[in-house]
């Protein structure tokens, strides 16, 4: 029995890897159902990217504050924010980084939650309750934020909690709906969140003022929620690794029909039949404990969620330093934001590549722009220079490219029934690097040099890590399931399958390990 799931695996693998209309025709993947839903859930990170920024328009323009917190009123402000309306601006401005700590300490525990709800209970009720939470959320803002930092940081915590939770399943709903490897790098590359910085910094400015900068978010999630609502369907790759069949078929079926036809998507088919499992078997809900007991998969996790911390850190510490960044701190924000797009399709440019040497290539670029503001500063530029505001933009830049690789190893390195956890622990580190980066910009006023010292060092073992840890994944299919076995081998790499057949499998004396299975 062993034998035969084997190699009907393997015989799916090899059928997909060799059909033109799998592997070597990456438009047929994006047929009408799989690019409205893509659209759809990047628009999603217009809401997300307001939400988690705000704290970088809460402080004044630069002079706005003189001494023992008195107001320079000569000093025109660009966006009148919940920290001006509180009075707190000048009189106490470490509430910007209590309400910093308070949103992202939000996004880590709904990073958390949502993973687990995720793989238990299905990709879409958990992308949608994120949306539906997000826009209440808003909107309890816009009516009530001037009445009390304290209460409004608590839903600014929630508010943060649902972004948490949206940014780790949108991704996977969206690639689990598609067949070749090239086309999930795609889908990071046009990731919406380096737009939705450009055009959060465009709603700033445009709303100028608090109240409506919230109802506006509010009003966007709610129409993405809608959208998503009427649109999206369950992922087939879900519904099969939950041996819900009947589903899975469904699911297929109507994707089929939306596109028009099957031509390019026969894989979704495939997905499904693939949950008809044998009568023994049974489907089980796995924690997060069960990510650690298994070196094919704690190797990987564990360097992937360094990357997530580093890489957070350095690109919130930027977007929180924009204020100290000489240059106007909104046209500093979209610049960034649209210069980390075009990097971000880099990857895509230069598939032919590979992962590895791209996101190496990323954050060597990020480091030298890193060690080029050290080198400056020691000699002799002054602070208020336009040169440290050029190579701060170009470092928070830079690393988008490697930032999209590793959303993609997320998805890539791990099996479907376990993904979108293994994905919410790469972004609770990321969540960590985005509490932990309104402290290291902090640092600021022991030194003006401090952040940047501490963004170079992150970076730098960022690199390594990625070296010595990270694999290639080019041309790969996705893991598709865990199978625990009797005396089954323990593996090293994701891409070391259980595909040779079981008489290796049943005669191993040693000790019950994890089986992965790539269909």
């Amino acid at each position: 029995m062993m034998e035969e799931n084997s190699s009907e695996c393997s015989s799916l693998k090899d059928s997909s890897e060799k059909s033109p209309k799998c592997i070597d025709n990456t438009l047929k993947d994006f047929s009408k159902y799989q690019i409205v839903l893509l659209v759809l859930t990047q628009l999603g990170y217009l809401p997300i990217a307001a939400c988690l920024l705000v704290t970088s328009i809460f402080s004044p323009p630069a002079g706005y504050c003189g001494k023992n917190g008195t107001i320079n009123a000569e000093i025109e402000l660009d966006f009148h924010s919940l920290l001006l309306e509180w009075d707190l601006a000048c009189k106490q401005p470490n509430v910007k980084s209590i309400v910093s700590t308070a949103i992202m300490l939000g996004g880590l525990a709904g990073a958390f939650l949502t993973g687990y709800i995720a793989d238990t209970y299905g990709r879409r009720p958990a992308i949608l309750g994120t949306l539906l939470c997000i826009s209440f959320g808003c909107l309890v803002v816009s009516l009530v934020g001037e009445l009390n930092w304290i209460f409004t940081t608590a839903i600014l915590g929630v508010l943060g909690a649902a972004c948490g939770g949206y940014m780790v399943v949108n991704l996977t709903l969206v690639v689990e709906f598609l067949c070749t490897s090239r086309s999930r790098l795609l889908v990071v590359c046009v990731n919406g969140w380096p737009l939705s910085m450009a055009m959060t910094a465009g709603l700033a400015y445009f709303s100028a003022h608090w109240r409506p900068y919230f109802l506006t978010t509010a009003c966007i999630a709610s129409l993405v929620f809608i959208s998503l609502y009427i649109w999206s369907m369950e992922s087939v790759r879900w519904l099969a690794s939950k041996n819900r069949v009947r589903d899975a078929v469904n699911v297929a079926q109507k994707v089929i029909k939306k596109n028009g036809a099957a031509d390019g998507a026969e894989f979704l088919l495939q997905a499904a039949s693939r949950g008809k499992t044998r009568e023994s078997e049974h489907t089980k809900n796995y924690l997060y404990l069960d990510l650690l007991k298994f070196r094919s998969i704690r190797k990987p996790l564990l360097a992937l969620t360094y990357c997530f911390v580093s890489s957070s850190i350095v690109s919130f510490g930027y977007y929180l330093f924009i204020d100290t960044i000489p240059g106007n701190r909104l046209t500093n924000f979209a610049v960034m934001g649209l210069l980390k797009f075009f990097c971000g399709l880099i990857p895509f440019l230069l598939s032919f590549v590979g992962r590895r040497p791209l996101v190496l290539l990323s954050l060597g670029v990020a480091c030298t722009a890193s060690y080029s503001i050290l080198a400056i500063y020691f000699l002799g530029l002054p602070p208020t220079s336009w040169l440290y505001g050029v190579l701060s933009v170009i470092a928070a830049a830079s690393i988008d490219p490697a930032w999209k690789v590793n959303h993609l190893y997320s998805a890539e390195l791990f099996p479907t029934a376990v993904r979108t956890m293994a994905r919410a622990v790469c972004n609770i580190g990321g969540r960590l690097g985005s509490v932990a980066a309104p402290w290291v910009v902090s640092l600021d006023s022991f030194s003006f040099i401090a952040p940047y010292s501490a963004f170079t060092v992150f970076l730098s073992v960022q690199w390594i890590v990625s070296l010595c840890f990270l694999p290639e994944t080019r041309n790969q299919p996705l893991v598709e399931r865990i199978i625990e076995e009797e005396n089954g081998p323990e593996f090293n790499d994701h891409t070391n399958l259980a595909m040779e057949g079981g008489t290796d499998l049943e005669k191993s004396p040693e000790k019950p390990k994890i089986r992965i299975e790539m269909c």
